[in-house]
């Protein structure tokens, strides 16, 4: 690029400047910067290129409804579970901002601090949902640890303490017997109809009883993903007394 044709050229005594009102989707920019005595150098972009294409997502269009008697001038960012993506738009339904692409990571809170949280479908297993906290300009900056299992799903919003810290939801498993009719024979005579618990899979035998039970952690980690705290269902609820 020869920057014969320039949109914006301008000066500024500051170590930024932030263009508003040129920038369109589905158009190549290119940027150069030079000091006030000296030789121009080719700017690159956070890509590592000095080159850049500004895109909409790969998604179907969003339908907003506003209501011109209650809306306030501001941005509205949304989040979408499939594909995992967040976008912002204005008042006028123009797309201001999103998250790089389709299964990106999905916005689904911001906190009174500004603190953005969502959920991603992440590596090293790719197949679940993770906790997340993003910025608008820099993506991802944390995410839930994962723990080895076929699936890490976070059932539940992530939230962000107050001293730094991330809180949230953990599957966990146990074996343990189903209760059923037999085992409380003192509150049913032989008029009681169980027949129905032949048709519970596994009943006849076809796989070996205890069951896998599934239950949850609450788990609170730091910044580097470790395990501060965690309270474990399983160990203060007697699944004996579950019916």
């Amino acid at each position: 690029n020869d920057f014969s044709s320039s949109l914006v050229n301008t000066n500024t005594n500051e170590i930024y400047y932030i263009e508003k009102n040129n920038i369109d989707w589905q158009s190549n920019y290119f940027w150069r910067v030079k000091p006030e005595n000296g030789d121009w150098m080719l700017g690159e972009f956070s890509t590592g290129s000095p080159s850049y294409v500004f895109a909409p997502l790969d998604v179907d269009p969003v339908e907003i409804q506003v209501n011109s008697s209650m809306d306030s001038d501001g941005i509205i960012i949304y989040g979408m579970y499939d594909p995992f993506y967040s976008a912002a738009i204005d008042m006028n339904g123009n797309e201001v901002w999103n998250s790089g692409g389709v299964d990106t990571y999905m916005f689904s809170s911001v906190d009174h601090n500004y603190n953005f949280l969502g959920d991603a479908n992440l590596p090293p297993n790719f197949n679940g949902e993770l906790g997340i906290e993003f910025t608008i300009e820099d993506g991802i900056t944390w995410s839930q640890p994962t723990y080895g299992d076929e699936a890490d799903f976070l059932q539940h919003e992530l939230i962000k303490l107050p001293n730094g810290n991330f809180m949230g939801f953990v599957v966990t498993y146990k074996e343990h017997y189903v209760p059923n009719s037999n085992d409380y024979p003192q509150y049913f005579d032989d008029s009681f109809d169980f027949s129905f618990e032949n048709n519970i899979p596994g009943w006849d035998g076809s796989f070996p009883y205890p069951w896998t039970w599934k239950g949850e952690r609450i788990v609170e980690w730091d910044e580097d993903g470790n395990e501060i705290w965690s309270w474990n269902v399983f160990d203060y609820f007697d699944l004996n007394d579950f019916d």
